[in-house]
């Protein structure tokens, strides 16, 4: 009982620790596009359960007055792996219905 005590405490003091906070400040300007990438990756398990997936986006800024701006949203592109209990999802948004399975035709 005393180990999953210290156990859960260990891992709750590592998450506090490892979060900061961040302040990001970027100077906008109607007509300018980003692209955002998302990249994750979970594993849970000894592998039993594994989600990687990675997301692009387009942001197009259609407006901007001193702090605050207004945009475009748009996603480009999205993949997906998955492995839970067995069962394999894997979805690329980019590949036509004809070389997607059956749970990548549902996602499309």
């Amino acid at each position: 009982m005393t180990k999953k005590i210290i156990g859960l405490l260990l891992f709750v003091s590592t998450i506090t620790l490892a979060q900061e906070k961040v302040l990001l400040r970027l100077n906008y300007e109607k007509g300018d596009s980003y692209t955002m990438t998302m990249k994750m990756a979970q594993e849970m398990g000894m592998g039993e359960m594994t989600n990687n997936m990675d997301i692009q986006m387009e942001y197009d800024i259609t407006n901007v007055s001193k702090d605050t701006y207004e945009s475009t949203a748009k996603y480009t592109k999205m993949t997906m792996d998955m492995k839970q209990g067995g069962v394999n999802v894997s979805y690329d948004s980019t590949k036509k219905d004809e070389e997607l399975d059956e749970i990548g035709k549902m996602m499309n």
